[in-house]
Formats: C-alpha cells, structure tokens, sequence
C-alpha cells in the first residue's frame, strides 16, 4: 500500500503540471514508525514534525494521516478531498515524501504519508 499511496501522490502532481517527489528514507523511517504508533494505539493524531527535521536533511515538511479506509485508493482520495491534505500532495515545494501503513489489532489501517523538502545551499 506504501508504494501505491506514492504513485497515487505522483500521478496527481503530474496530472496537475508539478513534478513528482523521491522517496526519502528518512521520511519513510517517521512515517512508518508514526503508523505503528497510532495502529498500536488505535488512536489518530500527527507527530510533532521537530525531530523529523533536526535527524534529516530537510527543513520544511508537512504530514497527511488517515485512517479507516480499506485500501490506499479511498485513503489518497479522502486525502484528495481534504483542503488541506490536498495542499500537500500538491505543493510545488515539496519534493520527497515517506509513506507508513498499519493495521491495528481490530483490523483498522492507519495512513501516514510525510512530505519534505531538502535543504539548499546557497
């Protein structure tokens, strides 16, 4: 669901004119773990995004979660139709993205998708 979450995310921005966004493994690194977390705890709510700026090389990041739906496709369209997720998938600034997925234990999937940009040396 990881991989199709982030070729639903890219085959937005390219439908509306923007490049897509790399993987980045630190990215993916916080949003699996945030995914866990909340599958642990069947609970919802975004992580503080400080330490996913001081342990990568990115100084700006942004973060989509869900949870509920049944498969990546209902989770990137709820996100789709969401103002603010939607902002982020299509933010032009952005060009990485980690994606994290769980199941909790009564079988509920929890969505986490971080975007990112990296830092550039003038």
């Amino acid at each position: 669901m990881e991989d199709e979450l982030i070729a639903l995310a890219n085959a937005a921005r390219g439908e509306g004119g923007l490049a897509g966004v790399w993987v980045h493994p630190g990215l993916v690194r916080f949003a699996r773990a945030h995914a866990e977390r909340l599958a642990g705890e069947l609970n919802l709510y975004h992580q503080d995004l400080t330490p996913v700026l001081n342990e990568t090389d990115l100084n700006w990041a942004a973060e989509n979660i869900a949870c509920g739906q049944p498969d990546a496709a209902t989770a990137h369209l709820a996100w789709w139709n969401s103002p603010g997720h939607h902002a982020n998938i299509m933010n032009p600034e952005f060009d990485q993205i980690g994606v994290g997925v769980a199941q909790g234990r009564n079988g509920t999937w929890f969505y986490v998708q971080l975007f990112g940009r990296r830092e550039t040396l003038a």
